[in-house]
């Protein structure tokens, strides 16, 4: 990110629960953390549940910026960029943000 604005996804799971939290960062600092529970998803991917967060959660949210930290690959990638199409979703492989992505895992 290095101290500019993004929005960071993390998902956690727990038996049919999950969780997912966005984190927005402005001018390198959280702003805001907000959380939103989705149940129901034993039988689910990882990918399709944060494929499921963000469509429902996420996507409608005003103010949202064009960079966001994903904690892995969502499910119909293409489809979000269909949706969202100002929008980069970015899963970091290596740095400091790759080790913030594993962390909200």
């Amino acid at each position: 990110m290095g101290g500019g604005d993004a929005d960071a996804i993390g998902l956690a799971r727990d038996g049919d629960d999950a969780c997912g939290v966005i984190l927005r960062v402005r001018d390198g600092r959280v702003l805001a953390r907000e959380h939103r529970f989705l149940e129901n998803v034993e039988h689910e991917s990882e990918a399709n549940v944060l494929s499921a967060f963000l469509v429902r959660f996420y996507l409608p949210l005003e103010g949202r910026v064009p960079h966001v930290l994903l904690p892995f690959a969502p499910a119909e990638a293409e489809l979000l960029e269909q949706l969202a199409p100002d929008v980069e979703w970015h899963v970091p492989q290596r740095g400091t943000n790759a080790k913030a992505g594993a962390a909200g895992r």
